[in-house]
């Protein structure tokens, strides 16, 4: 895609993401929400071209559940999950996989699911990623409680494998989930978004934090 677009999509959505969190004071999207301590659990490698997911380990995590657009319930919204593992790759390299509640088929993967509980719904990046040089779709389902989510890869039009475990931990203070900041970008270890939403996401996500602060 020419960079032109590129640059005049991340200017955009800059500027509108950028002047509704100066304005709310708050998240312009995924505003209501829950976070928690969490711990990545990698027990069965599955990624070895992934290095979060290369070898049987355990990671510090945080994850916030939250609804999309923050419609009072029992408005359907669009069911979010975002997870950060800190110092991912080495201090300050940090890991963020955003998900959003999507189908479990192919086709579908790429496609919102409104509606239900954060319990109820597979989530998926929606947008395609570089996996260790595959392009893939990272997703997530919950168990029946939503206290763990299993963490998932498939290629776009292959089968879902569970590549690692996600379990939640005490939910962090008001304080605590407001300094959480989630960016599709901040990858690494072989997991890389691609593709021109990706990069124009990108931009929305910064404007937003940079609005906050």
């Amino acid at each position: 895609m020419p960079a032109p677009l590129t640059f005049a999509g991340r200017a955009v959505v800059g500027t509108v993401f950028g002047g509704l969190a100066k304005l709310l004071g708050d998240r312009p999207i995924h505003p209501d929400g829950a976070a928690f301590r969490a711990e990545l659990v990698v027990e069965t490698p599955r990624l070895r071209r992934a290095r979060l997911f290369a070898k049987p380990a355990r990671h510090d995590a945080f994850v916030r559940l939250s609804r999309g657009f923050g419609l009072p319930e029992p408005v359907p919204d669009l069911m979010s999950l975002a997870i950060k593992v800190p110092d991912a790759y080495g201090l300050g390299k940090t890991q963020d996989l955003l998900l959003t509640a999507a189908g479990e088929r192919p086709v579908l993967r790429h496609l919102f699911d409104w509606g239900g509980t954060h319990a109820d719904r597979s989530y998926s990046t929606v947008l395609p990623f570089s996996v260790g040089g595959v392009t893939m779709v990272l997703g997530a389902k919950p168990n029946d409680d939503a206290t763990a989510f299993d963490v998932r890869a498939a290629t776009p039009l292959g089968p879902w494998h569970t590549i690692a475990r996600i379990e939640l931990g005490e939910r962090l203070s008001e304080a605590e989930e407001d300094a959480l900041a989630f960016n599709s970008s901040t990858t690494g270890g072989g997991i890389r978004p691609v593709g021109l939403i990706n990069r124009v996401r990108e931009a929305a996500y910064d404007a937003a934090a940079a609005g906050r602060s």
